[in-house]
Parts: C-alpha cells; sequence; structure tokens
C-alpha cells in the first residue's frame, strides 16, 4: 500500500523515515544537553584551578621565575612582573663559556 497513487513510498517507508527523524532528533538534543552539563563542569574546575593559583602564585614568586627564565636563558629579554615597562635581561660573559 502506497502513501498515494503518485509515488511510490509505502506507509512502512514514511512511518520507518518519520521515526527514525524523531529518534535522531532526541539522540542528537541528549548528547547536546551532555555536552552542556561536561563544558559547565570544565568552566567549574577551570575557575577553581585559576583561585588556587592566584593564591599560592604571588609577585614575588613571580619575579623569582622571571629572573631565573632570564638567567638560563642568556640574551632572552623577560618581562619583570613587578613593572611589566621594565625588562630582565642576562648576558653570558665570554670567559664563562667552555669548550
Amino acid at each position: 500500500m502506497t502513501l498515494s497513487t503518485d509515488t511510490k513510498i509505502t506507509i512502512g517507508t514514511a512511518i520507518a523515515v518519520v521515526s527514525t527523524s524523531i529518534a535522531a532528533t532526541w539522540w542528537f538534543s541528549q548528547q547536546l544537553a551532555h555536552f552542556r552539563s561536561e563544558l559547565a563542569t570544565l568552566a567549574s574546575r577551570i575557575s577553581q584551578g585559576e583561585a588556587e593559583v592566584a593564591k599560592s602564585y604571588t609577585l614575588a614568586a613571580a619575579s623569582e621565575q622571571a629572573l631565573r627564565m632570564a638567567l638560563e636563558n642568556p640574551g632572552l629579554r623577560v618581562p619583570d612582573p613587578r613593572n611589566p615597562s621594565q625588562l630582565i635581561t642576562a648576558r653570558r660573559s665570554n670567559d664563562a663559556i667552555t669548550k
């Protein structure tokens, strides 16, 4: 039995297409809801991590790390965290280089 005399689509095929479309829409909405909840969880965890870093990473620790980076990489210009307009630059002396 077909839907009309002009089409060759049977009622069973039409029902299968409609039910598959409904099922796919439901599945997609479930996946989207799961994605949104995971995204909210990740955003929460990131903000908690940022708060913990802000508590433990002080200006003194940042200055010390910047100085170490400059000393370990001679010639690299590292911004001073206490005054970002100033740069810390360490130069390697010629007599310290041995080969």
